[in-house]
């Protein structure tokens, strides 16, 4: 008996005596890492055991089956079913009766006595009249050429019927005059639109065929190889990224070999008109291949195309036509016009490559790949000047116009709910990405939300999580590498070691944060920040005043940057508002010693002034005793909340009671862009620059009777809350703005280059 353990497929084989042998398949979208075998050994008895996908049977004595994905519940309903002296045959049978009907109903039979197995084509060919799911307003229009090897054809159907999608769809399967069962295997489909050549057309024809067979509903047109089989919702995740960016026209799946290894993601186009499949033979959880980008063209395996860009470039180009550079000229166009191709990272799709035209460039329609190279060459001889020369190692960064790579290194993955620091870090890597840079984001420690992880990388952050994978991903992209950007002092030496071995002309820029002092005067500057701006390209602080003072010191040119914020249209008077808001993360120690101080010296001066409304703190961190206590001295704690926008948009007013801690604060910042008026004390308004009447947004109070007075008179008296409101917004607009943060941080970028030139 010959065993087919081939991936993504179950082969059940059970051999009963000399008369026959039954035969179930059912393709699997994930490659197998082992099987599950039963053996009826003689009569006597089951034995189970999982082995590797690659076993084979040592005696043909044992009638052997392989599973993969049957339950536990399963193998014990088979163990029980047998009666005392069953036959093989009777055992066999009972099996079959037992299996569940979607393996039932593919068992197939009739094999000659000790003739091997028929090839899989034919296995293929006898499971027929299944359907899939399609509907008849769809907004995509799936496009799938074929000729021959209908059991290449059946595996991407049924892999297409597995899928997950919710954005509806059609199938439109092209047959190119195939001369085998195809044109009858297809008529017993349920589910999809069979348009039939007379003739062979060849791949291109008949793709532009298939294409002009959509739908009028459908605004995309996916183009899929039927030596392919998708996986998950691989066509959810090529919508969402026409839905969350403009101009975009193409975008294509991640393909995989049928082992798991990385086929392409993207691929890339050199002057001389070669092409080069990104991250082939990788592993897909390599951070260099988990975030979106965009890229010079992506196989047609696997695309999903706008409609009115497919309409208005006419489809493929036909004097590619059989096949090949069909794709990348396709790309080429869009990115002609001013608009792009994406890879999406997220939609899956394994590749059987070569099944269709083989792999050979001298015979077949393979040969066309060498002819029409020449042809690509000669139309897009001029665009093709600004593509890279065909060395080195290829471009994998998000732009396609990168201007080279920022390595932003913090202590822990930011995560925006968590803390304001992280907001600055997440901001950040947005406004480099925005001016054209790749960034690699990592941290010594990669805890965060897998939520947050995935909103990084749809941004097109690549995130790293493993540091060994980190560098080697940054040796293969060593020449790209322009910043080294290391967010506070305890991370610094740790990165700055391994970073510099890499590459020594990129600038370090050091990102301390906030002033760390050795006493509570506040004037003796802590020893390691002063050796930090002495070795750093360039020295970077958060509050201006507190660059002033280390500059004043170190004789270095220090810069600031805090990071900045939308307005958010708030009409303060006309919403219904009330009761108090402080929100801050309490792992970070002054916003426990600042609610304390409110809850202990502010509170009870309130109480006296017979204020009632309710005092509402927000944020993640404290003890459960801590919690309890606070709620006893009149705090509703809410502890973590995702989204704060209603709670902004509720509040009369916020506080930032701080009475410890450095650098500007976040808090602070954030109410004044939601308009609220806000109350702190001279530590929480640190930082903060007078607007030009020399009067700040805010108001500021250390004594704890006027902290209460000035809350009290803020939520009793409506003019005065929209007058502070108003001022606010204007505050963060003049101050706080988009552009006043990108010239801060191109300011530094340039400063750090030219502090190394100079050898400073």
């Amino acid at each position: 008996m010959k065993y087919h353990l081939q991936s993504m497929s179950l082969i059940l084989s059970l051999t009963l005596g000399a008369e026959l042998t039954f035969v179930v398949i059912e393709p699997n979208p994930c490659s197998p890492d082992d099987f599950l075998e039963i053996a009826l050994l003689k009569n006597k008895y089951l034995r189970f055991r999982t082995l590797p996908a690659t076993h084979k049977p040592q005696s043909q004595s044992k009638v052997s089956m392989l599973f993969v994905g049957v339950t536990k519940k399963f193998i014990r309903k088979i163990s029980k079913s047998f009666k005392h002296g069953s036959s093989r045959r009777e055992k066999a049978r009972r099996i079959i009766e037992l299996l569940p009907k979607a393996y039932r109903r593919l068992i197939l039979s009739s094999l000659v006595p000790n003739e091997t197995l028929r090839e899989y084509q034919t296995i293929y060919s006898l499971d027929i009249g299944f359907g899939v799911p399609t509907t008849g307003t769809p907004l995509i229009t799936i496009v799938i050429p074929v000729y021959n090897q209908w059991w290449v054809t059946y595996r991407c159907l049924r892999a297409i019927q597995r899928s997950t999608n919710v954005t509806p769809f059609e199938v439109i399967v092209v047959d190119d005059g195939s001369s085998d069962e195809t044109s009858q295997a297809l008529s017993n489909i349920r589910g999809i639109k069979v348009v039939r050549n007379l003739s062979n057309r060849g791949y291109l024809e008949s793709t532009n065929l298939g294409a002009s067979h959509a739908a009028q509903s459908s605004e995309f047109i996916a183009l899929l190889n039927n030596d392919t089989e998708p996986v998950g919702n691989w066509l959810d995740e090529l919508v969402s990224i026409f839905q969350k960016h403009n101009d975009v026209a193409i975008v294509g799946s991640t393909l995989f070999y049928p082992d798991g290894r990385l086929q392409e993601s993207g691929s890339q186009i050199f002057k001389t008109g070669n092409g080069y499949n990104i991250g082939k033979g990788f592993w897909q959880r390599d951070g260099m291949f988990t975030s979106l980008r965009e890229v010079d063209y992506c196989s047609a395996a696997s695309i999903l195309v706008g409609r009115a860009f497919w309409n208005k470039v006419g489809g493929f180009d036909e004097r590619y036509k059989p096949a090949y550079y069909e794709d990348t000229d396709l790309a080429m166009s869009a990115w002609s016009i001013g608009m792009k191709v994406y890879i999406s990272p997220k939609s899956w799709v394994i590749h059987h490559e070569g099944v269709s035209h083989g792999t050979s460039l001298t015979d077949g329609i393979k040969k066309h790949q060498v002819v029409n190279r020449e042809k690509f060459v000669a139309k897009w001889s001029e665009a093709l000047e600004n593509h890279w020369d065909d060395s080195g190692y290829p471009r994998i960064e998000y732009s396609r116009n990168s201007k080279g790579i920022v390595v932003l290194c913090d202590r822990q993955l930011p995560h925006a709910g968590r803390d304001s620091g992280s907001q600055r870090t997440i901001r950040l890597a947005e406004r480099l990405l925005a001016k054209g840079f790749h960034v690699v984001l990592t941290a010594v420690d990669t805890s965060t939300s897998q939520v947050q992880l995935e909103q990084l990388r749809d941004m097109g952050i690549e995130v790293q999580i493993d540091f060994k994978e980190l560098l080697e991903s940054l040796r293969l992209r060593q020449d790209r590498l322009c910043y080294f950007w290391m967010i506070r002092e305890e991370i610094y030496d740790f990165y700055r070691d391994s970073f510099t071995q890499i590459n020594r002309t990129a600038r370090v820029v050091g990102d301390l944060l906030d002033l760390r002092f050795e006493d509570a005067s506040r004037t003796n500057i802590a020893k390691r920040h002063l050796e930090i701006s002495k070795v750093a390209d360039v020295t970077v602080l958060v509050s201006p005043a507190e660059a002033a003072q280390l500059e004043l010191v170190s004789q270095a040119k220090i810069h600031d940057l805090w990071y900045d914020f939308e307005v958010h249209k708030t009409d303060y008077a006309a919403t219904q508002r009330s009761g108090i808001l402080f929100v801050g993360g309490f792992r970070h120690i002054p916003n426990i010693s600042g609610v304390y101080w409110f809850a202990k010296s502010v509170l009870p001066e309130l109480k006296k002034l017979s204020f009632s409304e309710e005092i509402n703190i927000i944020g993640g961190g404290l003890s459960p005793d801590q919690i309890t206590e606070l709620g006893k001295l009149g705090l509703n704690m809410l502890g973590f909340q995702p989204e704060l926008s209603e709670h902004y948009d509720s509040a009369k007013v916020v506080i930032v009671p701080l009475i410890d801690g450095a650098g500007l604060k976040g808090k602070l910042a954030e109410a004044l862009s939601y308009g609220v008026p806000t109350v702190t004390t001279s530590i929480g308004a640190e930082g903060f620059k007078p607007t030009n009447n020399g009067q700040f947004p805010f108001v500021v109070s250390d004594d704890p009777l006027e902290f209460a007075q000035n809350v009290v008179r803020i939520c009793a008296e409506l003019e005065v809350g929209k007058a502070i409101s108003a001022n606010s917004q204007e505050y963060v607009k003049s101050h706080l703005s988009e552009d006043a943060f990108d010239k801060k941080m191109m300011e530094i970028l340039s400063q750090s280059s030219l502090n190394k030139l100079l050898g400073a």
